[in-house]
């Protein structure tokens, strides 16, 4: 096989990358490193907000569950509800509990003949407030 000696010499002209070229790549990637670690930093940041709304929330059902079992546990259990049936329980730093009771609440919801309560269960982190559990109970 003969090479033509004009495809020769232009194969060895070459000599890699110019500068221009190298400095061209580099901005690109930087770019875009710049574009990914920031994406990473807000994934960081989202996971951390989860977290707290799942901390605020397990509170909140632990108190709902406590005031329900205290209901269902002793014959005058309901008259055992109010603000501060939860104060016992463990809250972990930088959260709030608050439960606030109406009673008697005589809403339409309240069937009759029955004594009502409505039972609101708040947790609070900070300044915002992550759940509100609202729980009606009856008894006959």
């Amino acid at each position: 096989m003969i090479r033509s000696p004009g495809i020769v010499h232009r194969f060895a002209d070459q000599q890699g990358f110019s500068l221009l070229e190298l400095v061209i790549t580099i901005v690109v990637l930087g770019i875009a490193a710049v574009a990914i670690l920031s994406m990473f930093g807000q994934a960081a940041h989202s996971l951390a907000i989860n977290e707290d709304i799942q901390n605020a929330a397990q509170l909140g059902q632990s108190c709902s569950e406590h005031i329900l079992a205290t209901k269902r546990r002793y014959v005058f259990g309901f008259s055992l509800i109010d603000t501060s049936i939860c104060d016992a329980l463990p809250t972990p730093s930088g959260f709030t509990r608050s439960v606030t009771v109406t009673d008697p609440y005589s809403g339409s919801a309240c069937p009759g003949g029955a004594a009502c309560k409505e039972v609101h269960v708040i947790i609070v982190q900070g300044t915002a407030t992550m759940v509100d559990i609202p729980l009606l109970l009856s008894r006959y």
